[in-house]
């Protein structure tokens, strides 16, 4: 597929389709709802979209050579306490 960063590729129909979040997590989801789209700067013309995704079943993983992707699970008032002191302060580094 040689996807980089969640780019739409050639052939693709969304930012991050099923397909690429299962073989890069393992992980398929019966679920999507998109949260939020949002350019995170004013030089680039790039597009952020934040999905949740919900009803998970496991699979395996199965990254392409170059890719290091570890999986790990936060809760929510994890995620909301680090927004709300500043630890997540950009969407990207």
């Amino acid at each position: 597929m040689g996807a980089s960063a969640g780019r739409i590729d050639a052939g693709e129909s969304s930012p991050m389709p099923p397909t690429r979040i299962a073989r890069e997590t393992g992980y398929t989801a019966a679920n999507w709802t998109k949260l939020a789209s949002f350019w995170p700067t004013g030089y680039v013309a790039e597009q952020l979209d934040i999905y949740r995704a919900s009803d998970l079943t496991e699979g395996a993983q199965e990254p392409m050579e170059d890719e290091r992707i570890e999986i790990r699970w936060f809760s929510s008032d994890e995620i909301h306490d680090w927004i709300r002191t500043g630890k997540i302060k950009a969407p990207k580094p």
